[in-house]
């Protein structure tokens, strides 16, 4: 089923509500764009909450419950939204990590946040494989073909998803979203929960704005 604001007030709306508001309004305009291998490559409202929906229902199927950390560790480009989309649409906390951040960073993260899944982007590979070892997490490369056959959307991919075994999780707005951790140059990186009414909050006030 859509989900539907609690009422008219836009800042009662959690993340995914907000997401598939947009997405019922406009399907078919862009939402994400990048730029791979010197071509631009768009998703649009549609595809991008269908990809999402089915990346949740993926996770949920591994075990994910809601509540529980889930990591990203990438570059900043499309897949990155259709994961972060994704894992909050299960249930699942985000934990953003900085691409840029070494391997002992993102381990100390790792565990300080107990993360159960992290995704990634290729070039961060070799420094996940040093930052997991003999962690019990599962490693998701968003430029995989895997990555690519978990998120078709349920008209691309009806053999696994079409009658669903499992159900999305109510969100509220009092939900964490994500743990935000400081940048660690003083010390060891703190984290900072922000609920989905933190960030639904800003978003609406910079567009009145």
């Amino acid at each position: 089923m859509p989900l539907k604001p609690n009422n008219c007030n836009l800042t009662t709306y959690t993340i995914p509500q907000a997401f598939e508001k947009a997405a019922l309004s406009c399907p078919e305009k862009i939402a994400l764009q990048g730029k791979v291998n010197e071509t631009y490559v768009s998703y649009t409202y549609r595809e991008i909450l269908g990809r999402a929906k089915t990346l949740a229902l993926f996770l949920i199927a591994e075990g994910i419950e809601k509540g529980d950390r889930v990591a990203i560790y990438s570059k900043s480009y499309p897949e990155w939204g259709i994961s972060y989309l994704g894992l909050i649409l299960a249930g699942a906390v985000a934990v953003p990590v900085d691409s840029q951040l070494e391997a002992e960073d993102v381990r100390n993260i790792l565990i300080h946040s107990r993360s159960r899944v992290i995704f990634i982007s290729r070039e961060n590979l070799d420094k996940t494989l040093s930052a997991t070892a003999g962690l019990q997490l599962k490693v998701i490369n968003l430029d995989s073909e895997e990555f690519y056959d978990i998120c078709k959307s349920k008209g691309e991919k009806s053999e696994v998803f079409a009658e669903s075994r499992f159900d999305l999780p109510e969100i509220h707005e009092t939900d964490v979203a994500s743990i935000v951790y400081t940048s660690g140059t003083t010390g060891i990186p703190k984290g900072v929960a922000l609920t989905h009414k933190n960030f639904c909050f800003d978003a609406f006030s910079i567009i009145e704005a």
